[in-house]
């Protein structure tokens, strides 16, 4: 367990949030299969030592649950939940990064 303060204060504050995003994404019908399917390319890519592929797998389930998420509130109805941590935008990849150095 970390004794980081400010961690533990960022992590107090987005769990109601992310809790609620975890259980509205998983509403639509086959938003499960999808999830395990992109936790299989996930893993698959880090097992392979694949930074770069883990990184972008890893982006496009984000970008999938995202669109999950959105879609169960809308046809809910629900007010949707106010995104407490903004999209910090594209990323660097591995192979950037290590360039970079």
């Amino acid at each position: 367990a970390t004794h980081n303060h400010l961690l533990i204060a960022l992590h107090r504050a987005v769990l109601d949030w992310l809790r609620e995003q975890r259980v509205s994404s998983i509403e639509p019908a086959g938003s499960s299969k999808a999830a395990q399917r992109a936790h299989r390319r996930v893993f698959d890519a880090i097992r392979s030592g694949d930074p770069d592929r883990a990184e972008r797998a890893m982006v496009d389930h984000l970008d999938e649950v995202e669109r999950y998420y959105w879609k169960a509130r809308s046809a809910s109805g629900r007010r949707a939940a106010t995104p407490v941590v903004p999209k910090l935008g594209p990323s660097r990849t591995a192979t950037s990064r290590r360039k970079a150095k």
